[in-house]
């Protein structure tokens, strides 16, 4: 198999065996193959991986290689009563042909940096020619998702927004869905005529993708960041139906403030 059809693959692997690593908050991966259910991750103690494992099982099947998810004394425990999220999780992913899901119900994304000099002035090649930079964007609400056409989660989240576009379109906000692989416009192409997007698809270098994800501390996709003159404002990791319903929320509290202040 050629290199170029292996990437996508190699990417999800990476993402899965960093991910728990740079977080202190108890935190499951579970990558998505076509021959089992790969659970990588740390909790804070044996009885929450037990209850993982019987969780993951029942609902997955014993298909499933637990051999990466670790105990750490001293991480943050998952919110009270995650196991109800959790199984409702693994019911959703049940028909998922590849990709990658992260569980991680406790980690405060709210506090973040200002968003520095060289992030703001980096470049995003737009599919209808433009170029952009995020302070271009300095009087909006601006909304980064970053995405590939091979992640799975990320098309839940693209669905998400576009169901959700139409109540914000005659706010002061713009969405660019951003892909860091421009090697492969051709390919993005025509996922975009499929997909049909009511709002910007852009491509970006790969080092926009990876400062962002110095700030979040979250290396893994789909991720969106709301930023708010040049602020930024809130950090969405996942493709699942609470990080969506919570990043639907933050833009519409970002875009009232937006008209408050006018």
């Amino acid at each position: 198999m050629k290199y170029s059809l292996l990437k996508p693959f190699i990417f999800i692997l990476l993402l899965s065996l960093s991910i728990f690593a740079q977080t202190n908050n108890s935190t499951i991966v579970i990558k998505i193959t076509k021959e089992k259910y790969l659970i990588s991750g740390i909790v804070n103690s044996e009885s929450t991986k037990r209850d993982v494992e019987l969780r993951t099982r029942k609902i997955l099947g014993e298909n499933t290689d637990f051999s990466q998810l670790k105990v750490q004394i001293g991480v943050t425990s998952f919110q009270y009563l995650w196991q109800t999220e959790f199984e409702t999780s693994l019911n959703k992913i049940k028909s998922w042909t590849s990709g990658i899901f992260v569980f991680s119900p406790n980690k405060d994304l709210e506090n973040y940096p200002p968003i520095p000099t060289e992030i703001a002035e980096s470049k995003i090649e737009l599919a209808d020619g433009k170029t952009v930079t995020i302070k271009d964007f300095k009087d909006k609400t601006l909304v980064l998702l970053f995405i590939e056409d091979w992640c799975g989660p990320c098309r839940f989240s693209v669905e998400a927004l576009k169901d959700f576009y139409p109540q914000i379109s005659s706010r002061n906000v713009e969405i660019i869905a951003v892909s860091s692989e421009i090697e492969r416009k051709d390919d993005f192409q025509k996922v975009l005529k499929t997909m049909k997007f009511p709002f910007n698809f852009g491509w970006a270098n790969i080092e926009l993708l990876k400062s962002f994800v110095k700030i979040s501390e979250l290396n893994a996709i789909p991720q969106a960041f709301v930023i708010r003159n040049n602020k930024l404002a809130g950090v969405f990791m996942g493709g699942g139906d609470r990080v969506n319903e919570r990043l639907k929320e933050k833009i519409l509290e970002v875009t009232k403030l937006d008209s408050l202040s006018k």
